[in-house]
């Protein structure tokens, strides 16, 4: 078993005590856990990243949100990359989750995907994401201004760790 990756933490409003990790895999943790969906997309070997100017999310961030009602993981994961980047995954596969107490008291998860884009459709901005821009890993790694960098940090080398092994195939 790979050991988990990343754990970081801090102290909710009312003074208790979250904290958050990834942990690498190729499974889903259960659907009724699962409260999120985030894609590390690639073209070539660029990630589409996208600019969110939403509530109080601003700034270069990978694609991906909240699952919606009776929506399964991999509904949502194709809605949020359409929503926020205007494409569509031609190949996915998930490469970890985060494991979280963040938002309650009880342990909830956001899987993480790894996906391939082959058709760079016209962007049209919208509510969530302004512009969309392909950038190499180390240039997103500096542009990104989403949740926490450390924590997206190892999630890239995992994108990116897969993305390379796939090529290699």
């Amino acid at each position: 078993m790979r050991k988990s990756k990343k754990i970081i933490g801090g102290l909710r409003k009312n003074g208790s005590r979250w904290y958050a990790r990834f942990e690498p895999s190729a499974e889903f943790p259960s659907q009724e856990t699962t409260t999120a969906v985030f894609v590390v997309p690639f073209y070539n070997d660029q990630i589409l990243a996208v600019n969110i100017q939403e509530g109080d999310h601003k700034g270069w961030d990978i694609p991906g949100g909240y699952l919606n009602k009776d929506e399964s993981i991999k509904e949502a994961l194709h809605r949020e990359v359409y929503e926020e980047a205007g494409v569509e995954l031609s190949e996915y596969t998930p490469i970890g989750y985060i494991e979280s107490d963040y938002n309650s008291e009880k342990m909830t998860y956001m899987v993480i995907f790894w996906g391939q884009v082959t058709d760079l459709k016209p962007f049209k901005a919208d509510f969530e994401a302004v512009e969309r821009r392909l950038m190499n890993f180390e240039e997103f790694k500096k542009e990104y201004s989403g949740g926490n960098p450390d924590l997206l940090k190892v999630i890239l080398e995992a994108a990116w760790s897969y993305h390379q092994r796939r090529k290699k195939k």
